[in-house]
C-alpha cells in the first residue's frame, strides 16, 4: 500500500505547488484600464492593449535566461506533468521592441497593439500577434488586483 500510496501523494503535492492560475475566463474588475482579458481579445484587435499571461516558448524550446525578441504569452501555464494547452485562439505571439531574458512560466505584463494574424488558422501558430510589445514580471498579487474570476 505504501509502495503505491507515497509516489501518489509526492505527486500530488509537486503538482499543487507547481500550480498556476488559468486566466482564461478571468475578466477585468477595473474599468478604465487598458488591462484586458482573455476572452476580450477579438473585441480589441487593432488596439494598444496591457495583459497578464504567463511566459512560453513556441514550437521551440528557449532556455532560461536566454535573450529573446519574441516569445508566446499565455493564459495557463500548466504544470510538470501536464503541459499547457497551446489553443491558438488562447495565444498571443509577443513581439518585443528590446530583447528580455526568458523565463519559462514566469507571470508577466505586457503592454502593445494587439493585432489579428493574415491567413488561415494553423493548430501551431498563435491568433494574435502584439506588435511593439513591452513586458516587465509581474507579481501573483497583479492577477486579485485587476481581475475577478
Amino acid at each position: 500500500m505504501g509502495a503505491v500510496g507515497l509516489p501518489v501523494i509526492v505527486i500530488g503535492a509537486l503538482a499543487a505547488v507547481d500550480a498556476r492560475i488559468d486566466l482564461s475566463d478571468w475578466k477585468p474588475g477595473i474599468r478604465g484600464t487598458t488591462i484586458i482579458g482573455w476572452p476580450e481579445m477579438p473585441a480589441r484587435v487593432g488596439s494598444q492593449v496591457e495583459m497578464l499571461g504567463y511566459m512560453m516558448d513556441g514550437s521551440l524550446p528557449v532556455p532560461d535566461g536566454e535573450p529573446v525578441r519574441t516569445f508566446i504569452l499565455m493564459p495557463e501555464a500548466g504544470q510538470f506533468l501536464h503541459p499547457a494547452h497551446q489553443v491558438p485562439d488562447e495565444m498571443v505571439e509577443i513581439h518585443l521592441e528590446e530583447p528580455v531574458r526568458f523565463q519559462y512560466r514566469r507571470l508577466v505584463r505586457v503592454s502593445g497593439v494587439l493585432t489579428f494574424t493574415s491567413g488561415p488558422p494553423r493548430p501551431d501558430r498563435a491568433l494574435y500577434p502584439m506588435k511593439n510589445a513591452a513586458v516587465q514580471p509581474a507579481p501573483e498579487t497583479d492577477i486579485a488586483r485587476f481581475f475577478t474570476p
